[in-house]
């Protein structure tokens, strides 16, 4: 009995021990321990949990930090890869792996020389390290040296090591030398060393498709897939891969099988909706993902992903149907994805210009979420197109500050502090952006709208060619240099430009488009007419050719043209709004007001916006000199969209033109002013209401506002018209004279009569 209870006091000072060793530093080797055998299956969340508890016990545990940097860097998580290896070799520098890895991350930065000192202490340390060699390869790849990186990787291959990142580095390194014959073998052989490397396959992938060996290509990621099942980005590459090869219904063979294999799957479902709307097949992405709805009448994802489908093909009563159909699945305004909802509407109104409708939106997210950066951001947007710059700059200052590292958020905050009339704060704003990305394309072309904005042309041209340097096929920088050159009225480097554009892009309309505007500047309406055609029968599709040619053929009287093409567009789509008003206006312009009539109701049965067909009935009113009908129009439609620029801008110049007492002018000053507010940097608005001041005798006002719009518009015989005829009222007899004379042989416009007989009096 003693013995017994000797052995059991024993027993129990045993637990006692064992309790009592059970303390931090076993507890945080158990979260180690646990963390890197669930890294090695590849359970990388629960890996970093269970090592963020063993630091939580030890915030100096330089291995955790380690391991987390691997699990981070496996992840894709660069920035916390980063800091995890940052703090591993702060505790530990002897840690040569850390050093090497951080190494790596410096060179993903292209920080070439902080990564060689990292290389430098590693292989001082041990001359064999194997990171340490592959991250010196690296980084003499990087520096355009790959006959070195090719040396020691063949060395480190001689000396037994199998690494896959060995094969990767030295097929590189070949593929640069244009030896694709070597990088190949490398690659293969690598495979045979590393089968389950999804790395080498992929490098094997893009040497086949660069040489269009299709089946070879295809039976790479078809290993890929075996390797990688649950990854649809695999099967989704298999099908591009068979569609750039013309093999589409090998293609949609393949989509339908994973298809098939995604239910409730909305990702994967986005995925094949978003590869068939980018080769433009818009109605299968459409079905795609309304088939998906109709099986998960719940998600609002695959509502947003329609939406976007609609909004980016320019249906937005269509993505706004949707957008309001999420409203429905959730009543409570705080959710997530009714915020989200909402801000995507605010953005739909703002795109359609209805700044009241965008702003109801955004109260309401404000409301139910007083933080939210989308709401502020849009807020600030909202702010820039009203013209209102320090409601602008409040927003974005409070968005940067919120999302620091956000680069459109400066880019807005400097065009705010522009509006504002504060350029020196505009450019802080964007030097601030510069320490973000000071590669970026983006912000490259904001410093050039800058220095446009100041006048400085030499320094906006030198900005804008940088981008084009390092990206010759930039189309859009081009368009922004060409179009740069258009508002200094340099043509013939405007049409170098667009010249280069139609070369780059012979298949894109944008080319054509622009040469067509240079030349309508030009007034060489025959020619501009060619080109518009021209993009038409590049891209016959393209809805949005259709308003700018009519309006050439118009231009030009060319009627029956212009009607042929709508006709043809409405036989495809009878419901194109814009077809029907086209074809009003045709008819208007003819003077056959009741077939002009009859057009505008077809366009109101096809579900026209109330707004839009409002707007063409009072400006068919006007053509009809229907003056009471007009007006009654206008107002009722300014009365009912307070923010639609247009009505107030049209209004304005309508009373401008039909207005005889000073009330009316009085009027049209405030609704022109109104529509610059909307609209602050538009010429025509600009023309609106400093002619609004001319017919109010404001003289000195107008001229200092038609001078903003000339400035914008300088070939125009309107604008050209107006300030002539203010700098004859001011006594500026040459420069009326030298505007007037320009004038006259543009098309016909109200007041040119005026405008004959007052060069008479000069």
């Amino acid at each position: 009995m003693r013995l017994k209870r000797f052995g059991m006091i024993c027993l129990a000072g045993t637990v006692g021990v064992i309790l009592a060793c059970s303390g931090p530093d076993e507890k945080k080797l158990k979260f180690f321990n646990k963390a890197k055998s669930l890294y090695d299956k590849g359970d990388l969340v629960k890996a970093a949990l269970e090592l963020k508890n063993a630091i939580q016990i030890d915030p100096k545990y330089a291995d955790a930090h380690y391991l987390l940097g691997l699990v981070e860097l496996k992840k894709g998580n660069y920035s916390g890869a980063f800091s995890s290896f940052q703090k591993s070799i702060e505790l530990n520098p002897q840690n040569l792996d850390g050093q090497a890895q951080f190494g790596r991350l410096l060179l993903m930065s292209k920080e070439l020389d902080k990564a060689q000192e990292k290389a430098d202490l590693v292989l001082k340390a041990n001359p064999g390290h194997q990171e340490g060699r592959i991250l010196q390869g690296a980084i003499y790849l990087a520096a355009n040296k790959p006959e070195q990186a090719v040396i020691i990787m063949n060395e480190m291959l001689r000396s037994g090591k199998t690494d896959p990142d060995i094969y990767q580095l030295l097929a590189i390194a070949y593929r640069t030398g244009k030896n694709n014959n070597a990088a190949e073998q490398t690659v293969l052989q690598g495979i045979e060393k590393n089968g389950k490397s999804v790395t080498l396959r992929r490098i094997l992938v893009e040497i086949y498709t660069e040489s269009r060996q299709v089946d070879k290509a295809a039976a790479q990621i078809q290993a890929i897939m075996e390797l990688e099942p649950e990854n649809h980005s695999y099967p989704i590459a298999l099908a591009g891969l068979y569609w750039e090869s013309g093999q589409e219904a090998k293609a949609r063979a393949v989509l339908q099988e994973l298809l098939a294999r995604s239910a409730n799957k909305e990702n994967k479902i986005i995925d094949i909706a978003g590869f068939y709307g980018y080769h433009n097949q818009f109605s299968e992405s459409e079905q795609v993902l309304r088939n998906a709805i109709s099986a998960n009448n719940k998600s609002f994802k695959l509502r947003f992903a329609l939406s976007d489908l609609y909004a980016n093909t320019s249906r937005l009563d269509q993505a706004e149907k949707v957008l309001k159909e999420c409203l429905a699945l959730n009543k409570d305004s705080h959710h997530p994805q009714i915020i989200e909802t909402k801000n995507t509407l605010a953005k739909i109104s703002l795109a359609r210009q209805n700044t009241a409708e965008a702003e109801r939106y955004v109260s309401e997210v404000i409301k139910a979420s007083p933080q939210d950066p989308n709401a502020t951001f849009i807020r600030g947007e909202l702010s820039l197109l009203r013209g209102d710059g320090a409601k602008a700059v409040t927003a974005f200052r409070t968005y940067v500050n919120d999302r620091p590292k956000d680069l459109a958020g400066y880019l807005l905050l400097a065009e705010a502090h522009l509006l504002n009339n504060e350029p020196l704060l505009a450019k802080e704003a964007l030097l601030q952006a510069q320490k973000l990305e000071p590669n970026s394309r983006a912000l490259q072309k904001a410093f050039s709208r800058f220095y446009a904005s100041q006048k400085d042309f030499v320094t906006a041209e030198r900005f804008l060619r940088e981008v084009i340097a390092r990206q010759p096929n930039d189309l859009e920088t081009r368009i922004a240099l060409g179009d740069m050159f258009l508002t200094m009225r340099e043509y013939r480097r405007a049409e170098s430009e667009y010249s280069a554009l139609k070369r780059l892009a012979p298949t894109l309309p944008i080319g054509f488009v622009k040469m067509s505007e240079l030349l309508q500047a030009q007034n060489k309406s025959d020619k501009a007419v060619t080109e518009l055609e021209q993009a038409l029968r590049v891209s016959p599709e393209d809805s949005s050719l259709l308003r700018p040619l009519v309006q050439a053929y118009l231009k030009i009287r060319r009627y029956d043209a212009a009607m042929i093409l709508c006709d043809n567009t409405l036989r495809k789509n009878n419901r194109n709004l814009n077809a029907h008003l086209l074809r009003s206006e045709i008819f208007a312009a003819q003077g056959k007001y009741r077939q002009a009539e009859d057009a505008i109701n077809a366009a109101k049965n096809a579900g026209g916006d109330p707004g839009t067909i409002a707007l063409v009935i009072a400006n068919l009113f006007v053509r009809e000199n229907d003056t009471k009908r007009a007006r009654e129009t206008f107002e009722g439609l300014v009365a009912q969209q307070p923010d639609n620029w247009i009505a107030a801008n049209n209004y304005a110049s309508f009373l401008n033109d039909k207005g005889n007492n000073s009330a009316d002018f009085q009027r049209a000053v405030k609704l022109a002013e109104k529509a610059c507010q909307l609209r602050p940097e538009n010429a025509i608005g600009l023309d609106t209401l400093g002619w609004a001041y001319y017919r109010k005798g404001d003289y000195r006002k107008a001229e200092e506002i038609l001078a903003k719009a000339s400035a914008k518009l300088p070939n125009s015989a309107i604008v050209n018209y107006h300030l002539g005829m203010t700098f004859f009222r001011n006594n500026k007899t040459s420069q009326a004279r030298s505007l007037l004379q320009k004038a006259i042989p543009g098309s016909e416009f109200e007041g040119r009569q005026e405008a004959l007989e007052t060069l008479k009096k000069l």
